[in-house]
């Protein structure tokens, strides 16, 4: 008769999260100590009810990372799963709190600044318009000392035949407006 000894391990792994915190942004470090006495196979993670990736080890701990700007603010949960060489298995669930920054462009300040526009050009519109017509500027074209507008006036209508005539634009100057006859166009 010979006796062999045997060790049965029926139970699960321990697991042990190092890491995170509760309050997480930007790239996050996952950490899981865990143990067995028959040794680990494999240690997964699912993050928010996805998809369950590897965890790899580094020093000691397995460790994942994840960007949690794929994530919306608030509390996600996340679960870990620990295999054994024998194939017992534990999952352990826990909840973190992803506070990043909004990363969505926030064009608030764009509506705000476009009522206001719209707003002082209504208000320019109603000042203009209880004036009556909007205030030209005088004409600065003179003629010996007078307006180009008191120069016309002088002049009265334009008789039957007479046309508006301007010279040449290498000839022209302020004073080169006046009436002449169509004939000699």
């Amino acid at each position: 008769n010979m006796t062999i000894p045997t060790h049965i391990d029926n139970s699960a792994p321990t697991v042990n999260m190092t890491g995170p915190g509760n309050d997480v942004k930007g790239v996050v470090i996952f950490k899981a100590e865990v143990s067995d006495p028959s040794g680990i196979d494999t240690v997964m993670i699912r993050i928010g009810g996805g998809e369950w990736r590897e965890m790899t080890l580094n020093n000691g701990e397995y460790q994942y990372r994840w960007k949690s700007t794929v994530a919306d603010n608030g509390d996600q949960p996340y679960d870990v799963k620990v295999t054994d060489k024998l194939g017992n298995s534990q999952i352990v669930s826990y909840n973190l709190s992803v506070k990043n920054q909004n990363n969505k462009a926030n064009y608030d300040w764009l509506w705000w600044l476009l009522f206001v526009l719209l707003i002082v050009t209504l208000l320019a519109v109603a000042l203009t318009s209880r004036t009556g017509r909007s205030q030209s500027p005088r004409p600065t074209v003179t003629r010996q000392g007078q307006s180009l507008r008191t120069v016309m006036q002088g002049l009265g209508p334009c008789p039957a035949g007479a046309h508006l005539w301007k010279a040449p634009s290498s000839q022209w100057h302020p004073g080169s407006l006046g009436h002449r006859p169509t004939a000699s166009r």
